[in-house]
Formats: C-alpha cells, structure tokens, sequence
C-alpha cells in the first residue's frame, strides 16, 4: 500500500529530529509504505497542464501536473479536486531558500520527468471504497500537485539573487480549471476543493477564484484539512521567544512583494483575516492544538536546504513547550492549564468564518492532524504497537471515521455538512487535572514509548491509541 498523499508525514521515524513540511514526507513516501491488508486506491493519470497553457510553469520552469481519475464524468456528477504539495514547491519553502539562504533553487529542485500514474489516497475524500467514504467514493478525483511556493496565489516571476523564481499559482489554477471542464466538468456538476495543511489553506484562499473559474451553475465547495494557521498574539505573553516575529510572518510578507499576491496585503494570509471575506462554503477540520503550528510556524527557524525549516529542535530553547507539543502525556500540567489550553480555545475564537448552514467546522483535540489517509490498523508499519491495537482496536476505516466529537466522526461532520446541513463542532479542551488510567503496564515515562491513551490530559475517549510521531 502505497500511503495517502496526504498523510504521509505519519512516516517519519525519527521523533527527535527536526519534523519537516508534508513535502518531506511526500518525497520519502515509497520508502515507507507498508500494509497487511489490500486497500483501494484510485490509479490517476498525470497530464502536464503545459498542454493547456505553455507558460503554466513551476517555480523551477517544470511543468505544472495534475492528476485526473475514478470514474468517468457525467452530468451532475461530484467532482473531488485536491491541492497538495509536491517536490518541487513544497508548499511555501522555495521562497525561504531564496529569501533565507540566496540558494540557486532551480539547482536545489532539480526538474525530473514526472511520473505517468499517481495514487492517490486510501481514505478521505479521495478513497474509492464507499465503506470509508461513502459520500465521495463515486466522484470524479483530480489532484493539482501545488509547485509555485505561492499557495497558487501568485501571478508574477521574480529574479531573486540570480535565481529566477516562476509565481506562477494563479496562472497553474487557471489552466487546471480549464483542463476540468475540457474532462467534463460541466453545469450542474459539484467541485470540492480540498487540501492539508498548506494545501488545505491554498483551498480556502483559492475557493473564490476557483468559484469565478467556473459556470455558476457548477456548485464549489472548500474543505481545509489542518489548514487554519492563526496569527496567535499571546504567544509571545508566555514564551521566551528569540525572535518575536518567527519565520512565518516573516514569509508571508515576502510572499505578498515577490509574488504579486492577489490579496491586498500580507495580513490576508493569515487565516483569521482571510477567512470573512470568503464566500464559497467553507469547512474546516482542525487539530487543536495543530503541531505543525505549535512546532513548525511559532517555535521554528531558519534552517539548511533542501527544506529550509527547522522545527523546535528543544535543545535550544522552550524545552517545556516543545515536550507538551511532542509527547503530551509528559507535559507539565502547568502549562497544560496556562499554555495549551489558552491555545486550544484560540483556535476557536480565530476560526473567524461566519457559521451556518453553509459553513462548518470540527475542531478536535486528539493528539493527531486530521490525516485521514491513514488508518492505524492494527500491524500497519510502526503505528500503531501492538500493545496500542490490544488495547485500542480499530477497523479498516480511515481516521475520519476514528475521531469523534460530540458523537460524531470527522466523516459524518464532512457529509453532513457538503449536504447542506449543520455541521459545527468544537471539542473539548484538554483537562490539566486529568489522572491517568490505570494500566497493567505500569508507569510509563519518557519517550519514544507510547502509552495506550496517548495522553491522560485528553477527555476525547476517541483520541486514545494513536502514537507520538
């Protein structure tokens, strides 16, 4: 089985080192992919859009691909079109290698010849089995492989120290559309536009113009997986940081000079600006507290090619919040009460998106992204141990049919909200007091050991079993 494009960061073994972008994973993702069971997968075509537009070109000059399978279009058919980062853009990196580090970054990604099929994922949106997803499992599935560094928003080149850097998102989009349409998408049909992570913020940012793209009488939906990145202004109130802008504003504002951004300025990036002026249905499904954003966007630096990130790497600094970002269960519970619950309560009050009946969200507080690629079956790779399935077993079925809040699983709250209904849900937060269970294990402390229930601060009963990554 080859993993979902979409939750191959699960991959990563080493959990000291630094935890890289989606793209990391995506690059080691062949390496990695193990199963006990077979799983259905959709086989997707690759098509160069350079065959729709010739100047639809990466940041590096390589053509823009997207992939187009399932079944065949038909009037009124349901359309899934997912945004992912790939090698080659990986996802807003390029940018900080040549605003970081001057690199040559054509030399740094090489241009490869594309491959002529793509799998795509094995549960979510894109799964083909109507078990796992039963709303989605007949839809027609593209998925546009992100390669401008831009979140297909930019709409300029720039020569930047020697290297020509090609911000060519908006123009990638466009030629993508048109390409859909050529394949079927018609009046009547419906389009979810989906990603994770950065992809997941490239849906939400992009949905309007995807929108604009197409007759009116095509309905667009967004879905944004993990994809809310919140400007958090009390982070800074209770850590110790270094550099108090990080490396994401810093980025965003480079993003918004170089590439021409079709926003009015860099604070549109951040997704509780953005997210009012969105008009295209919206759902958001979220991690709280996000990794990613706890280690990766708030904790993180500069680092060395070919990523350019490095993660809280907690030998430097904020040691304590780096250990209740990694291994939750060894948080202090200190700052569990005055650190994660804080954060977790402000991704609620960011998500600043009118709710509904045409916009949704499930905000969870399992100790997992929304990686509904994967399927933490009992023997699948590493994840989880076996004492993990003992305890805690699990169908075939996806995570999204794993996590629950409020009695409803992440699959549901996606079903029910793209048909039309009410779909809100926000869990609960950690609790500080919490008194682990007992087990017939004993104590257990340090890392990477994983406790059955990963964290005795979770009061999700759903969130327990999945590993530390």
């Amino acid at each position: 089985m080859l993993r979902s494009l979409v939750g191959s960061e699960m991959c990563i073994r080493d959990r000291t080192a630094t935890m890289h972008s989606l793209a990391l994973a995506l690059l080691s993702l062949a390496t990695c992919a193990t199963a006990t069971t077979p799983d259905q997968t959709t086989n997707a075509t690759l098509h160069l859009l350079t065959s729709t537009d010739p100047e639809a070109l990466c940041l590096n000059g390589a053509p823009a691909t997207i992939a187009l399978g399932g079944p065949d279009p038909t009037p009124g058919a349901t359309w899934v079109l997912q945004l992912a980062d790939q090698a080659g853009g990986q996802g807003i990196q390029g940018v900080l290698c040549i605003q970081a580090a001057g690199c040559n970054y054509s030399a740094a990604v090489p241009i490869v010849p594309p491959p002529a099929t793509q799998l795509l994922s094995i549960s979510g949106p894109q799964s083909p089995n109507c078990t796992i997803n039963p709303t989605f499992c007949n839809a027609t599935q593209a998925q546009l492989n992100m390669c401008d560094s831009a979140l297909l928003l930019g709409n300029t080149d720039a020569v930047i120290n020697g290297t020509t850097a090609r911000f060519r998102g908006r123009r990638i989009l466009k030629a993508a559309i048109s390409f859909l349409v050529a394949a079927g998408l018609s009046g009547g049909s419906r389009l979810l536009l989906t990603g994770f992570g950065h992809g997941g913020t490239a849906a939400i940012l992009n949905a309007d113009y995807v929108a604009s793209l197409l007759p009116a009488t095509v309905e667009v939906k967004a879905l944004g997986a993990d994809a809310l990145k919140p400007k958090f202004e009390f982070f800074n109130s209770i850590t110790d940081h270094t550099d108090p802008n990080g490396w994401y504003p810093g980025a965003l504002d480079f993003l918004a000079q170089v590439a021409n951004l079709s926003l009015t300025t860099s604070a549109g990036l951040w997704m509780n600006v953005s997210l009012p002026q969105v008009q295209t249905p919206l759902m958001l499904v979220q991690q709280t507290p996000s990794v990613w954003d706890y280690q990766c966007i708030d904790h993180a630096r500069y680092g060395a090619l070919p990523f350019m990130i490095d993660c809280d790497d907690h030998h430097e600094y904020e040691y304590d919040q780096y250990i209740c970002t990694q291994y939750p269960d060894l948080c202090r519970p200190d700052l569990v009460k005055n650190y994660t619950i804080p954060l977790q309560l402000a991704y609620k009050q960011q998500n600043t998106m009118a709710t509904g009946s045409n916009n949704g969200a499930f905000f969870f507080q399992c100790y997992l992204g929304a990686y509904w690629g994967m399927t933490f079956e009992c023997g699948e790779g590493e994840h989880p141990a076996p004492d993990n399935c003992a305890r805690v077993p699990r169908q075939h079925d996806g995570v999204w049919n794993q996590i629950s809040v409020a009695g409803t699983t992440m699959r549901q709250a996606v079903s029910d909200w793209w048909d039309g209904k009410q779909a809100v849900y926000y869990d609960d937060t950690w609790d500080a007091s919490a008194t682990p269970p007992t087990t017939d294990d004993g104590p257990i402390v340090g890392a990477p050991i994983v406790p059955w229930y990963t964290s005795h601060y979770f009061t999700n009963p759903t969130c327990r079993g999945y590993p530390w990554y």
